[in-house]
């Protein structure tokens, strides 16, 4: 049974995921970019088709990556941002432990972290598949 207070929590972090999503160009934006960077000839295009879709998609999907992994550095500081004072208790606290409670402890905010990963990281495997899909078909009409 979820509290109000769970409830708040995962509006926060849905809202923050969101925001970070926003941030993510579309697959159009994408598409154009990798078309000006790759400057595919249509002779070259003609004869190498294969090799041309490969290319191109392997460059659409560094692109894409290194937008997933701004958004998941973006998504850390906004979890450090929103629970700061508590984040800087427990690291007051850490610094006097013992090594395996202090490993302990510092994992327990790295696991309550981990949920809002796990959540973008959802959110970010459906824009994959929609994407790849769209990917496809909107480059091979530009081919």
């Amino acid at each position: 049974m979820e509290t109000k207070f769970t409830q708040r929590k995962s509006i926060q972090i849905e809202s923050f995921i969101n925001q970070i999503k926003r941030e993510i160009p579309s697959v159009d934006e994408i598409i154009d970019l990798i078309w000006e960077k790759l400057k595919f000839t249509k002779d070259f295009v003609r004869k190498n088709f294969g090799k041309a879709i490969l290319k191109f998609d392997e460059e659409a999907t560094k692109e894409f990556r290194k937008y997933e992994q701004e958004a998941i550095k973006e998504l850390a500081e906004l979890y450090v941002r929103s629970n700061q004072s508590k984040i800087r208790k427990k690291l007051k606290d850490l610094i006097k432990m013992k090594e395996e409670e202090f490993i302990s402890k510092l994992a327990e905010i790295f696991y309550e972290f981990s949920f809002w990963v796990q959540q973008l990281e959802k959110d970010l495997g459906n824009m994959r598949k929609a994407r790849g899909g769209r990917h496809l078909r909107k480059s091979s009409r530009n081919f």
